[in-house]
């Protein structure tokens, strides 16, 4: 079981980790990128516009990511529209995706969740609480792990750093 309230800024062992954002919000896509850089600097964040980008890398792509963060409400392709592409896809369907939005709408979750999303995560407005969350999710051994329908819901309310 995931121990987020337990969790110790560091667990991550390999640092080799790439990072896909899809987020439609350029200032959302700065935060976050300085949040990566917060938790380490080797980590590589290729971040996308929209969910058409996305999906257009995927097709093209060799790479593909240890995580994806997927925010919910993107034009052309939204966050939902893009999991479920991806679990359609046989190349695609094992990518752990985090669901990434301001919204904690009630529907969003439980759609992300039958749809195969791993996490879904409310935006925090502090750098240093995503830098741990993204942490945490990246330490994570998500082919093991799944989170029970309390767990699968993160707000910045309940992230609680244990040092």
């Amino acid at each position: 079981m995931p121990d987020y309230v337990n969790y110790k800024r560091g667990d991550v062992k390999d640092k080799s980790h790439t990072l896909f954002l899809a987020e439609d919000d350029e200032d959302d896509r700065l935060f976050f990128s300085m949040a990566v850089a917060a938790v380490d600097k080797e980590l590589k964040l290729i971040a996308f516009n929209d969910g058409v980008e996305l999906i257009s890398y995927l097709d093209k792509a060799a790479e593909i990511p240890n995580i994806l963060f997927l925010d919910i409400n993107m034009p052309k392709l939204s966050g939902l529209e893009c999991l479920e592409e991806i679990r359609n896809c046989e190349d695609w369907k094992d990518i752990p995706v985090a669901m990434y939005s301001t919204s904690g709408n009630e529907n969003d979750i439980e759609r992300s969740r039958e749809l195969g999303a791993q996490v879904f995560i409310m935006k925090p407005f502090q750098l240093s609480k995503l830098a741990e969350i993204i942490d945490w999710a990246l330490s994570m051994d998500w082919e093991k792990t799944v989170l029970t329908p309390q767990e699968f819901f993160i707000k910045e309310k309940i992230w609680q750093k244990k040092t």
